[in-house]
């Protein structure tokens, strides 16, 4: 069955009502919730997804066929440890039973074992995607400080080096995973045990849609560790006697400290603002900090509100001047915790009075 879809250029496309199970058996495999069975067991996944081919050929009942979902899924982890049923065999649990849901013919378990074959391949192709390694970081934290003759840093650059490092660290991974996808499609378009067109298109929409879902995941949970490396370097080029290494608080994070005998700054750079900045705010005294000084890159979550919380802590947050949070309260004498980014190591040489290293080693 399908429904009538009008485009804006008056033509009409036929959208399938019916669900690509190849792309629900991917998520749930890959599910983090479910137990990341294929993550932590690929060679069972792919003994599942052979098993099951093995079962359509042989012409196996549907019924049969499931008990061998069960049998190697469920078998291939401990239900008990030390006398105590493991959390991860019940997330598996819930694994098998996501899977058993959606099975009620015979093509649901192709679908399956379709998705066995390529959830493998697909944490595979990700992994050949490139890195963006702390050379690459450097060369560009460097080039963005540097002054016109390159031959001093200059202070007022170091907000821009952050958002350099971002930006093109966004595209140099995004470009490398875009890469490693290309063969990979082509080695779907020619699969040739694929059962027609219809399977063939439905195949390669799983895989891509779960492929750039895990890839963009990846590009979120690497930011953070990039911006921490690229606040270091930083640091580094301007001789700030940082400690280097960032510091975990439960579900807060300070990403780089500098202690001296007046105070003890934490510094956390993230793309956005979020909500968990409140969280650094009440505990301050418990983790021996004085100040968090914020440096977020975007601006679209911070509002009035947050500033002054901010404020009213005595700790403060750096943003660019070309922004529509720095036209509209930059100049606001009563939000004096707003500061401009190209300021942000001039503030903290006045603030701490530490010398900023400018002269290029």
């Amino acid at each position: 069955m399908s429904e009538q879809s009008k485009l804006d250029t008056g033509g009409e496309i036929e959208i399938p009502t019916e669900q690509n199970n190849i792309y629900w058996f991917l998520r749930f495999l890959g599910a983090s919730d479910l137990g990341s069975f294929a993550k932590k067991e690929p060679d069972a996944t792919q003994r599942l997804g052979k098993e099951l081919g093995d079962a359509l050929d042989d012409d196996m009942s549907l019924k049969e066929a499931r008990g061998i979902i069960d049998e190697v899924i469920l078998g291939t982890v401990n239900e008990f440890h030390h006398g105590s049923r493991t959390k991860r065999y019940s997330s598996t649990e819930d694994l098998v039973e996501a899977i058993d849901y959606r099975i009620e013919s015979l093509q649901d378990l192709r679908d399956l074992q379709l998705a066995c074959e390529f959830i493998v391949k697909t944490t595979h192709q990700l992994g050949a995607a490139p890195e963006f390694d702390d050379d690459a970081m450097e060369v560009i934290v460097i080039d963005t400080l540097f002054n016109e003759d390159r031959t001093q840093y200059q202070p007022e650059n170091a907000y821009d080096a952050l958002k350099d490092v971002d930006e093109e660290g966004t595209v140099l991974q995004a470009g490398g995973q875009n890469r490693a996808l290309v063969p990979y499609v082509q080695e779907l378009i020619e699969k040739s045990d694929v059962d027609g067109q219809n399977e063939r298109a439905r195949l390669i929409a799983a895989v891509t849609q779960e492929y750039e879902r895990r890839a963009g995941n990846k590009r979120k949970s690497d930011a953070g560790g990039v911006l921490e490396t690229a606040l270091n370097l930083v640091f580094d080029a301007f001789g700030v006697p940082v400690t280097g290494e960032p510091r975990h608080h439960g579900d807060f994070e300070i990403d780089n400290m500098l202690i001296t005998d007046g105070a003890t700054i934490g510094f956390s750079c993230k793309r956005t603002l979020r909500e968990r900045f409140r969280q650094s705010l009440t505990r301050e005294a418990e983790i021996d900090i004085d100040e968090v000084w914020f440096v977020p890159l975007e601006d679209d979550d911070i509002s009035e509100e947050k500033i002054l919380d901010i404020q009213k802590d005595g700790s403060r947050v750096y943003i660019s001047r070309d922004t529509y949070t720095w036209e509209e309260y930059g100049d606001d004498p009563e939000l004096h915790a707003l500061r401009p980014g190209d300021q942000f190591l001039n503030d903290l040489a006045q603030f701490t009075g530490i010398e900023l290293q400018t002269e290029v080693n």
